[in-house]
């Protein structure tokens, strides 16, 4: 045999292995089977149908587990666990109210101020005047 029939014999066993159907669902062992490796085809294939059969029934497995938590335990309402928001009682302000509230609260704030700030600053900062106004 020459070097040259060798190298096409080992391109064709890595093609047939990485070209299975299963080769693109289980991309690593196939790359490993194929290239780390010196099996037959037939048995890398094979191996790798294996693997696809038992990965399969783990999901079945893990499916099913998780269906019967369901049942046993409810589904998660919204806003469980951070699956989504749950209802709230409160109305939200619509853009008017919170332009209203937002300027009713600044003239409160500005009037609290006094003068325009024309005057010595609050020791105390702008959070407590903020405060004092019902705002912070």
């Amino acid at each position: 045999m020459t070097m040259s029939h060798e190298i096409e014999l080992e391109r064709a066993r890595i093609s047939a292995i990485l070209g299975h159907e299963h080769a693109k669902a289980l991309p690593t062992l196939a790359n490993a089977l194929a290239t780390g490796s010196d099996m037959s085809a037939e048995v890398a294939v094979s191996l790798l149908g294996a693997a696809m059969r038992d990965r399969d029934a783990a999901a079945l497995a893990h499916t099913a587990e998780v269906d019967r938590l369901r049942k046993d335990f409810g589904a998660p309402r919204a806003g469980a666990l951070g699956l989504g928001y749950a209802e709230s009682t409160e109305t939200k302000p619509t853009s008017q109210e919170s332009v209203a509230s937002w300027g009713k609260h600044v003239a409160q704030a500005n009037k609290a101020v006094g003068d325009g700030g024309h005057s010595k600053p609050d020791p105390h900062g702008w959070g407590k005047t903020m405060r004092n106004v019902g705002v912070a």
